[in-house]
This record gives structure tokens, C-alpha cells and sequence, in this order.
């Protein structure tokens, strides 16, 4: 991969398996973020998202194993889809072009958040802040680095498979 320039030479299809690798990857680090810089319990933000879509507000009020784990897959799901969309916006780009491209679409990504968020559930509006953003601009760049960096990989490996295959 060329970080001199601002996009590939090559553009290759998307690669499901690094766009799984990144989703995962981003939505752990945008719990990291929301764990480590909120005041709330550990617990909290994964129970935030189990209370959206399960439990309603009532989920916010004591931890619960079964909606945090509830929360968690909820999350890794939702940071899988959205890492598809990342993905596609950013795999014609260069690796430093693509993580700034990811901060900017996790920031957009943001307020679709909160907005939407907010309109369905206005219990979660108090988390909707600086944290929340931050959150989202840091998944943004781990979604597109970690693809960049993951495809690249396979894209290496695929090509020395051929190489192999070629010399039998």
C-alpha cells in the first residue's frame, strides 16, 4: 500500500472477512473509549444499547448479566454493519487518507446517532455528549485503519498463494 499517495493503484473488492476483523475491532474501541472517559459504571453503555432495543429504560437503572450481554452483541452487530458502510466509503484509499476519512464519516455517523437515538429513545439523550462523540470518531478511524491494514494482509497472502500455485 502506497502512503505517499491519497488512493491505491489497486482497487480490490471488499473483503468480508476484514470488514468483520474491523467491526469488531472498532466497536471494542469504542467502548474502551466510553469506559474509560465516562463517569458511569463499566457496565452502562453496553446496557444503554440492550435498553434501546429490549429492556427500555429500566435497563439503566442496575446491572443486569443478561442485558449487558444482550447490549454487547446488540453492539458488535450494529459495529459490524456500520463497518461495512466505512469500509466501502474508504477502500480506494491510502491508509492515512482512509483513517481520516473514517473520523469524518464516524463523526457524521454521530449525529445519525443521536439523532435517531434521541427521537426513539429519549432516556439515552443524557450520553449523547463530547464522550459519545469521540466514541464515534475513534471507531470511525479504528473501522478504517483495521480494514486498510487487515485487506492489505489478505490481499498479501492471496498473492503469494498465486506466486506458490504458479511454481507447481
Amino acid at each position: 500500500m502506497r502512503l505517499a499517495s491519497l488512493t491505491r493503484a489497486d482497487a480490490r473488492p471488499i473483503d468480508s472477512s476484514a470488514t468483520m476483523s474491523a467491526g469488531v475491532l472498532a466497536g471494542a474501541a469504542f467502548l474502551a473509549v466510553l469506559v474509560l472517559f465516562t463517569p458511569e459504571p463499566w457496565w452502562m453503555p453496553p446496557q444503554r444499547e440492550a435498553s434501546l432495543f429490549v429492556a427500555g429504560p429500566a435497563a439503566l437503572k442496575t446491572f443486569s448479566f443478561s442485558l449487558f450481554m444482550i447490549g454487547i452483541i446488540v453492539h458488535l452487530a450494529w459495529s459490524v454493519l456500520l463497518a461495512s458502510a466505512i469500509d466501502e466509503g474508504v477502500r480506494r484509499l491510502a491508509l492515512l487518507p482512509a483513517i481520516a476519512a473514517g473520523a469524518v464519516l464516524g463523526a457524521a455517523l454521530y449525529f445519525i446517532d443521536a439523532a435517531i437515538a434521541i427521537a426513539w429513545a429519549p432516556w439515552v439523550a443524557p450520553a449523547k455528549g463530547l464522550t459519545m462523540f469521540f466514541a464515534h470518531v475513534v471507531y470511525g478511524m479504528v473501522a478504517a485503519g483495521a480494514y486498510e491494514g487487515i485487506e492489505e494482509q489478505h490481499a498479501r497472502r492471496r498473492a503469494a498463494e498465486e506466486v506458490a500455485e504458479d511454481r507447481l
